[in-house]
This record gives C-alpha cells, structure tokens and sequence, in this order.
C-alpha cells in the first residue's frame, strides 16, 4: 500500500493510502513499458491463479510421496 497524502489535522496526522496492488498490476500501469505492457496484460488475464496454487499443491504433494517412498526403501512409482 502506498501512501498518497498526508495532513496535518491539529495535532494529530490523516494519512491516505492508494489501493494496494500486485506487482504485475504495478508494471501494467507503468506508463514507460508500452510495448511489454501489452503483452503483460495478455498473460495477466489468461492466468487463473486459483488453478495455479492447484497444480503447484498437486506438485508439492506428489515430490511428499515420492520422498516418503525414498526413505522406507521403496523404490518409487512414477506418480506422472
């Protein structure tokens, strides 16, 4: 969150924050990357991030198996 204005009320301080915003939301606004910013809106859209966390999960899951079979002995079977 960024602070976008600060004032001085008395003795006490208002301070206002902009709406926070992912890092690739940061670049999309940039007004200095025209060309990579197309592109970049593109790929933002064509993500599903709740399908990502998934897959990476669904990864994360099957590497457990795998080193769970490692150390009883057991050669593991190809899980992919």
């Amino acid at each position: 969150m960024k602070l976008v204005e600060k004032v001085r009320i008395g003795s006490k301080v208002r301070k206002k924050y902009d709406n926070p915003k992912t890092p690739c939301q940061k670049l999309i606004d940039c007004p200095f990357l025209p060309k990579e910013r197309k592109k970049l809106i593109e790929e933002h859209k064509r993500l599903n991030l709740f399908e990502l966390k998934r897959e990476i999960t669904k990864c994360q899951n099957m590497l457990l198996q795998i080193q769970k079979q490692k150390s009883k002995g057991v050669k593991p079977t190809r899980l992919c």
